[in-house]
């Protein structure tokens, strides 16, 4: 209960780029339609991935959860809700359920469904909310290579229903190597509604020609 932390900066670099976006709009640069997405790395990730310690990582979360949430309740009262939209990055939740690294509770599905649920109460029901899950970039590859979509089908259906609130998005990745229907396979699984799916098919390494044949897979 002694640990806090003061300002992460998310809000501040937030609004500084806003100001951007809002003279593009008026401008007529940007069209009227787009809202101004900020992305964030949830909670749990700076934590676990810089804090080797289990019991470390217990009591500082918390905290550092805390004052992320602070930073969207700023970034949500200073943007015009029709323009706003909020991405939560999330990569240890899902190496959690490939059996990397715990969660910080010891009920691991339950905690991440209420952890789902703040994450999903930090905005207001008007600004539009998205969820990526990935498997990390370290040096422009993922830190382990899934075998497919299963964990990604179940962490993302467990999020998106947790939440409480309707997702705009969901994106998931796909490895430039995948372009096999085998990956894909687990997609048959998702049940997330009305959300929309973004599928990372497109990579700046094999062109148009590798992202014909994911998207053949895929589709």
């Amino acid at each position: 209960k002694e640990i806090v932390f003061g300002e992460l900066g998310y809000a501040r670099e937030a609004l500084t780029s806003y100001a951007t976006f809002a003279e593009l709009k008026a401008s007529g640069a940007l069209p009227a339609q787009i809202r101004f997405q900020v992305s964030l790395p949830s909670p749990i990730n700076p934590v676990a991935l810089f804090m080797p310690d289990e019991a470390d990582r217990r009591r500082v979360f918390p905290a550092y959860e805390a004052a992320m949430l602070r930073e969207v309740g700023q970034i949500c009262t200073a943007i015009p809700h029709h323009q706003l939209a909020i991405q939560w990055d999330c990569c240890v939740e899902v190496f959690a359920y490939e059996g990397l690294r715990p969660l910080p509770w010891d009920d691991q599905e339950g905690g991440l469904k209420d952890y789902a649920a703040r994450l999903g109460a930090a905005a207001p029901p008007d600004v539009e909310m998205g969820w990526h899950l990935c498997y990390g970039d370290r040096r422009h590859t993922h830190i382990i290579e899934p075998k497919d979509l299963s964990v990604t089908v179940t962490v993302g259906n467990l999020m998106v229903a947790a939440s409480g609130r309707p997702a705009a998005w969901l994106h998931v990745p796909a490895p430039r190597e995948r372009h096999d229907a085998e990956y894909f396979a687990p997609l048959k699984n998702l049940a997330i509604g009305e959300t929309e799916l973004y599928l990372g098919l497109v990579h700046t390494t094999d062109g148009i020609d590798g992202t014909r044949q994911r998207l053949a897979a895929a589709s």
